[in-house]
């Protein structure tokens, strides 16, 4: 996430211009991010209900 939040505080501090491949680029990063986090937590729960108590 840090090349993310990087190009935005590029953008808006230095007013470095986005490109449409960067904006690509970004929203890659979050949509891959959120897909191993769901997946994660999917695969975490599932473990521990067939952990006996």
């Amino acid at each position: 996430l840090i090349p993310f939040f990087g190009l935005l505080i590029a953008a808006a501090v230095l007013g470095e211009r986005l490109t449409k491949f960067m904006l690509l680029g970004g929203g890659l990063v979050l949509a891959s991010t959120l897909l191993i986090t769901v997946y994660e937590e999917r695969q975490r729960a599932r473990t521990n209900s067939r952990t006996p108590a």
